[in-house]
């Protein structure tokens, strides 16, 4: 939850939206959705999130978090 004001000036949703690729938003979705991802193992969910990042140029960091089904 925000605790602090939102800075001067316009609010930068329309922005975002405009700025937003709705098919590829599509694919990404129908990617991640194709993947089982029950709860406590959500792995091949997490590991196609990290290849549409990493495909991005983000770097990617999932360190071990103690859950081999679903590791971060």
């Amino acid at each position: 939850m925000r605790t602090e004001p939102r800075r001067p000036g316009p609010h930068p949703l329309p922005a975002a939206c405009a700025a937003a690729d709705p098919a590829r938003l599509l694919d990404t979705a129908v990617r991640l959705i194709a993947k089982p991802s029950p709860t406590g193992a959500a792995g091949a969910a997490a590991d196609e999130l990290a290849a549409v990042l990493a495909a991005d140029g983000f770097a990617v960091a999932r360190p071990a978090a103690g859950h081999p089904a679903a590791p971060a």
